[in-house]
Order: structure tokens, then sequence, then C-alpha cells
């Protein structure tokens, strides 16, 4: 039965696995704090595997918008074309972002999320102002792509990659090779 499982219903048998077993070890009092399964397993062995997780996800982002938006780019061919269907995406991304927070806040003040919630805590956070628009719009293209890459800026990564997308395509026949996989 494993084997003629697909990948989708592999992982809902583990994490539904992983949810009684976690179950199990908190309501079993297995989990106490300074317990063995609380500090070599929780907190040891399954804290570096989620780390490592964590991680390896962090580490595909950039080579995956860098790589999917060069190939998008190529893939529509002609230039004049991108700006037509540049703008109808913004305009798309834009109405179902805004749809996505209303859906948000409507659900949240229709269910009451977080009323009598009183947590005391003697942390204090201290939100960082918002940059200048006009900075924000300058940041757009990077003084440095790698270092944008390596940063994580992903609006300077999206605008470079438009920027080799839009390069190849202008460069035309010799420049063919690096549109399709060989």
């Amino acid at each position: 039965m494993w084997k003629n499982m697909g990948l989708t219903g592999k992982i809902i048998v583990a994490m539904v696995l992983g949810i009684i077993l976690g179950l199990f070890i908190n309501y079993s009092g297995l989990n106490a704090e300074g317990g063995f399964v609380s500090t070599y397993i929780t907190n040891g062995f399954l804290a570096i595997i989620g780390k490592l997780f964590v991680n390896s996800l962090k580490m595909l982002v950039v080579p995956l918008v860098l790589i999917s938006l060069i190939c998008g780019v190529c893939g529509i061919g002609d230039i004049r074309l991108l700006g037509r269907i540049g703008t109808k995406t913004f305009l798309i991304y834009m109405m179902t972002t805004a749809l996505a927070i209303a859906t948000a806040i409507g659900l949240g003040l229709l269910f009451g999320i977080g009323k009598g919630m009183e947590v005391e805590t003697e942390a204090a956070f201290e939100a960082k102002s918002a940059p200048p628009l006009l900075d924000v719009f300058a940041n757009i293209v990077p003084s440095n792509p790698i270092s944008a890459m390596a940063n994580g800026d992903m609006l300077s990564i999206i605008f470079f990659a438009i920027l080799i997308g839009i390069s190849i395509l202008m460069v035309g026949k010799p420049a063919k090779g690096l549109q399709t996989v060989k």
C-alpha cells in the first residue's frame, strides 16, 4: 500500500502520525521539563532536524525565484507582451491580496479572535519604522545583485531576474541556448 501511495498521501499520513505522537508525548508527561525526552529528543534531535529543514527551505527560495522569473520572462517570448501581462498580473496580485486581508480581518472580527487574552510579559517590542517610499523605490535596483541574493532582498532579486530575462530575449538567437534546458 505504501509503495502505491502518492507523495501527497504519504505527507498526510506522516503529518497525522506526527500529530498523534506529539499528543501522546505531551499528554503522557514524557515531555516534562528537564526530562530525557524534553532535553534530548524534543529540544535536541527534533530541534536540529527542524532547523535543518527550515534552513534548506530558505536556501531554495532565492534560486527558485530567480530561475522561475527568468524562465517566465523568456517563456513569454515577446517583450511587448511582457508589459501587458505584467500589468495584469500586478493588478490581480493586488486584488487577491486585498481580498485575503479583508477576509482575514473580517473573520477575526466575526469570531472575536484574541478577545479576552491578557498575557503579561516583561518583554518589550519596538517595531522598526517603515522606510520612506523613495528609499523603497531606490532599493528596487540592486547595486550588487549577489549581495541582494545573499541578503534575501526579494524585490531586488525580482527586478534583476526580469532584467536578465529581458536581456536574453533582446539578444535573440545567440541566447537561445539559455532559454531552453537541453
